[in-house]
């Protein structure tokens, strides 16, 4: 009866030698690939710690800009009832900072605004401060519009302020239709050229463009030298309304400011 040998036993020492030296490598190769993978993935995460740190931080120094900048509002304005929220769809602290030293800085006689809200308080009252110049602000919804008055009624700023609800209506603009507040009821109200522009409506979601149609429909109302105050500077539809309008319109100065959604203050030369 024949006994089976082990396999290994049959082949030549070298074939042997062959497959134990061809095991060891895989091995090696196995155990390389699985330490660069880890590195790999290690590296990978420090990568995504350090950006998600860095990320914190600027939140962090941006939090304290806010905090900051909220500390100047109230150190200037002294309103009698609290200010609706700020931030996010509102504008921010620091884009009411700029808005008072302007105001402080040209004292306008009219003061126009494309779209209500905290902001509308804000330059009420420091009107009111200066003592003199009226606002009117444009707002396209009615619940919104009677909310920007009613909290104009409470903080007692219906000498100087006023909200006129505008409906979005079709404007046509160098042959293109293009939606905007309809300007029906302001002109009611406008008794003299507009000195002071603050745009930070329509919505972006309304149309491509949305705060485009300012300019070209409210050019002939503004005075000589107006100021224009254009919110939400740093994304890319306000980037690109900023170019057409330079290229429209004279302007004696445009000028970008780092605020948290950033802002452009334009003066207009005609």
């Amino acid at each position: 009866m024949l006994t089976l040998l082990p396999i290994y036993l049959l082949l030549p020492n070298f074939l042997i030698y062959a497959l134990l030296i061809l095991g060891f490598a895989l091995v090696l190769l196995m155990q390389i690939l699985i330490y660069g993978g880890i590195r790999k993935h290690a590296q990978l995460e420090q990568a995504d710690l350090i950006d998600r740190i860095s990320y914190v931080n600027r939140e962090r120094e941006q939090e304290y800009a806010q905090i900051e900048a909220l500390f100047s509002v109230f150190s200037v304005i002294r309103p009698t009832h609290p200010l609706p929220r700020m931030r996010g769809w509102a504008i921010s602290p620091d884009f009411a900072v700029l808005l008072i030293s302007l105001l402080d800085q040209y004292q306008p006689q009219l003061v126009l605004e494309a779209g209500s809200g905290v902001s509308t308080i804000i330059i009420g009252h420091r009107l009111t401060t200066l003592g003199q110049g009226q606002l009117l602000s444009l707002d396209h919804e009615v619940e919104f519009s009677q909310k920007s008055q009613s909290n104009i009624r409470r903080h007692g700023l219906q000498s100087v302020a006023r909200v006129i609800y505008s409906p979005l209506t079709n404007f046509e603009i160098q042959g293109k239709q293009w939606l905007w507040y309809d300007t029906t009821e302001l002109d009611q109200y406008l008794h003299r050229t507009i000195d002071f522009l603050v745009i930070d409506g329509p919505p972006y979601f309304i149309q491509d463009l949305s705060r485009y149609p300012a300019l070209p429909i409210l050019f002939e109302r503004l005075s000589k030298s107006a100021t224009i105050v254009l919110d939400d500077a740093n994304r890319a539809m306000e980037e690109k309304i900023l170019e057409l309008w330079t290229k429209e319109f004279k302007f004696s100065s445009v000028e970008k400011i780092s605020t948290e959604k950033g802002a452009c203050v334009l003066r207009l030369r005609k």
